[in-house]
């Protein structure tokens, strides 16, 4: 028996205070999951998100950890399964996307982005893995982006090949967890109004926007009930996959 086939489910997305982590956070405690919310900055705003899950009559806890701290990261999913005693899904959305231009990316901001972006999403993804293995089964869930597979409009480089990385690791957990119902899957979105999203350039963004065939821009809520499709026993078939939540803007 995997572990979403169990009567009292728990998931853990990092980055779950705003946009699509807020949203994947929100629609998993529809889908029956107990939450666990973790965040590096906003206290406050993970601490609303938590709110609403309990008022869906979920369980919520709440984790502050810098996720480009190995150290972090490793309480952080310790502590989650401690306190679950669990841990069926792990959605790996935490990251931060600079806009700095090519030839000004310093090393120690590369090194910042790809600690925070790929090391932290490994080390919470191994860890996860472990404990999946234990338990029966689980769910991975990587967050990549459009930029992992085009270099992005808008994003720095360093951003772009942290997703680009994503893909990779998505494979690499799905070959290793298959034997164990481990299932590691990807979600890539493309243009989603999120806060992340709006700092960028509001002259580019209506530009793209008038390319995208559907011709606007996702919501959060649009990419997190792909994640949560992800996570159910409709999906239990899939694995290494990226699903592509982009509008049509992009079709591989």
């Amino acid at each position: 028996m995997s572990g979403t086939d169990m009567e009292t489910k728990s998931a853990l997305v990092t980055g779950g205070s705003r946009g699509i982590g807020r949203a994947c956070a929100l629609e998993l405690a529809k889908a029956g999951y107990e939450v666990a919310i973790a965040y590096n900055n906003d206290r406050q705003a993970a601490m609303n998100v938590a709110r609403v899950v309990r008022r869906l009559g979920r369980v919520a806890r709440v984790y502050r950890a810098d996720l480009g701290k190995a150290r972090d990261t490793e309480l952080l999913i310790n502590r989650v399964i401690k306190d679950f005693g669990r841990l069926d899904v792990l959605v790996n959305n935490a990251a931060i996307a600079p806009v700095t231009n090519i030839d000004e990316i310093t090393v120690e901001e590369w090194d910042h982005v790809m600690a925070l972006n790929v090391r932290g999403a490994f080390i919470c993804s191994q860890l996860a893995f472990r404990q999946m293995r234990r338990q029966g089964g689980g769910r991975i869930i990587f967050v990549s982006s459009q930029a992992g597979q085009t270099g992005g409009s808008f994003v720095g480089a360093h951003y772009s090949a942290s997703k680009a990385a994503i893909l990779g690791l998505t494979k690499s957990f799905a070959r290793a967890g298959a034997e164990y119902g481990v299932l590691a899957n990807c979600v890539s979105p493309g243009q989603i109004d999120t806060p992340m999203t709006a700092s960028f350039p509001r002259d580019k963004v209506r530009k793209l926007k008038r390319s995208i065939p559907l011709k606007r821009m996702g919501r959060p809520e649009e990419v997190a009930h792909v994640v949560v499709f992800l996570a159910s026993e409709g999906a239990s078939y899939l694995t290494g996959a990226t699903v592509p939540v982009n509008g049509g803007l992009l079709m591989p």
